[in-house]
């Protein structure tokens, strides 16, 4: 069995970012364009152009430069009563072969609004959405997929119509099934043909064959990791080596012990076991807050949504009842009375005092 060496590699870099955040005055820099008659305008070095009836959101502004598409932003839109998405920008591959990685990064520092916020250092940041690392090799690609270990996990093969092997994907494919990383093997000289992207790939059409590797970080693996650590080549490369080791030995040969993998929120959690996982549950806190917040925007009551959809427990209402005084609650008395949850509260931290003591 053998492993790639660095001479294999024809390159490595950042190929597509999405990032939640908000493009700055866009209701002036977008006021003229309707989709219909006016739906293209220039800025800066850029064409942009509406598109409407996006699924999910009210509309995309593509960003042109010398005919090539190289970032887009999505408009939010309410999908229901309760639910919302979110605006996100993207900046495709074919921005890094127009842009480098340092100007991308200055476009969005620019001209983005931060989405993000950081509970304990109360300032802003970005929410990144996703980010792709890529890594080309100068090897077929049925050779490197035969090296792969067999799957226990989620994995599948896509061929042409001719029965070649163009994609081999491991891990759920579907955003909704699958947070996290998925990981996405295949020909990288049929997709620049398939694509019509022989203008931007010149020099991989010398290779008799060219295999993609390609590594999708998605939201859960990025909560804790800022866009701007991956302008480190090195930090960006062994973070792929250290995701793709536990399914080949091909890059045997790659190892720095000095990166580690990424921070995942934990979901599986006993809710009711939060208070002993401080900043699990300041997390899920701050991301409930947020969405009742929203709900309040648009005048709903998130008390109400919970009511109607049965999502509360009995003594949560108990307490309520008991904490009414002359037709009105008492929210004093509900935060810091001697309501069942408060009490529940104090014996659960007294417990974990007196266990910590008893550890000392």
């Amino acid at each position: 069995m053998f492993a790639l060496e660095s001479s294999d590699f024809l390159n490595f870099s950042v190929d597509h970012i999405e990032i939640f955040w908000t493009i700055k005055d866009y209701d002036t820099l977008f006021r003229w364009m309707d989709g219909d008659n006016s739906h293209i305008r220039e800025f800066e070095w850029y064409t942009l152009e509406k598109t409407d009836k996006i699924r999910s959101y009210q509309y995309k502004i593509t960003f042109w430069r010398d005919n090539v598409p190289v970032f887009a932003w999505y408009r939010w839109d309410q999908l229901n009563m309760y639910i919302e998405t979110r605006d996100y920008f993207v900046a495709y591959g074919s921005a890094f072969r127009v842009h480098s990685f340092p100007e991308i990064l200055e476009f969005i520092e620019t001209h983005l609004n931060l989405d993000g916020s950081d509970f304990f250092k109360k300032r802003k940041h970005h929410s990144l959405k996703r980010i792709d690392l890529a890594l080309d090799i100068k090897q077929d690609i049925n050779d490197i997929v035969s090296r792969f270990k067999e799957l226990k996990q989620k994995w599948s093969k896509f061929f042409d119509e001719k029965w070649l092997l163009q994609t081999y994907y491991i891990w759920e494919k579907q955003m909704r099934k699958n947070k996290a990383l998925l990981i996405r093997i295949y020909d990288k000289i049929a997709d620049i043909y398939q694509k019509e992207k022989q203008l931007y790939y010149p020099w991989y059409l010398k290779e008799k064959s060219v295999t993609r590797a390609e590594l999708e970080f998605r939201s859960d693996l990025l909560k804790n990791v800022k866009l701007s650590q991956f302008l480190d080549k090195s930090f960006s490369f062994w973070l792929f080596c250290l995701y793709i080791w536990k399914h080949t030995k091909l890059f045997k040969k790659f190892e720095n012990n000095d990166v580690e993998k990424l921070t995942r929120l934990d979901k599986r959690v006993d809710m009711d076991d939060l208070h002993h996982r401080q900043l699990t549950r300041n997390r899920y806190v701050n991301t409930f807050l947020w969405y009742a917040k929203k709900f309040l925007h648009f005048r709903w009551c998130p008390l109400d949504i919970l009511i109607r959809e049965n999502i509360f427990k009995e003594e949560t209402i108990q307490d309520i009842v008991n904490c009414f005084e002359n037709g009105k609650l008492n929210r004093w008395k509900y935060v810091d009375g001697m309501t069942q949850k408060n009490l529940k509260r104090v014996f659960a931290d007294n417990f974990e005092k007196q266990d910590e003591s008893y550890k000392d």
